[in-house]
């Protein structure tokens, strides 16, 4: 499962948030691929001014579902909550598509946290020409602290 800041193509978000399940792409090898936008979210902050400054991001991972919050303010200031997203067992299993091999996954809805399963927390930078940022001004984002707390 990830939590990613970025903008990546996107020229029209105001926050660089994404929540999804993996897998949210699926590859045939025979030049097909399939996006499953069900297993991803891009919130639409209401107040995107919120989202400047310090965040908090929580992920409660259970067997049936997955919740993600994100909040203004630290851990032990929570302000607002900006946005939320929930993914449990009722969307439809996907497969995925893993190694050059061709093998596939079983079909997964939500995946059984364990130690074969994984949640990213990923940051992209992008320097190319005509990407984002549009503005040109340097984004900058500080991982404060990290905590797991095990069910």
């Amino acid at each position: 499962i990830d939590v990613e800041f970025n903008y990546r193509g996107y020229d029209t978000l105001t926050t660089p948030l994404t929540y999804s399940v993996e897998p949210v792409f699926y590859d045939d090898g025979n030049s097909k691929s399939y996006y499953y936008s069900e297993r991803e979210n891009r919130p639409e902050i209401a107040m995107p001014d919120l989202f400047v400054g310090q965040t908090t991001h929580t992920i409660t991972w259970k067997t049936f579902e997955i919740i993600w919050e994100s909040y203004a303010g630290s851990p032990d200031n929570r302000g607002e909550l900006l946005a939320r997203w929930v993914f449990d067992d009722t969307k439809p299993g996907r497969l995925g598509y893993f190694g050059q091999n061709g093998d596939n996954s079983q079909p997964v809805k939500v995946p059984d946290p364990g130690n074969n399963t994984k949640v990213h927390f990923q940051c992209y930078i992008e320097t190319s020409i005509n990407r984002i940022p549009l503005d040109s001004q340097e984004k900058e984002i500080i991982i404060q602290d990290f905590s797991f707390y095990p069910f």
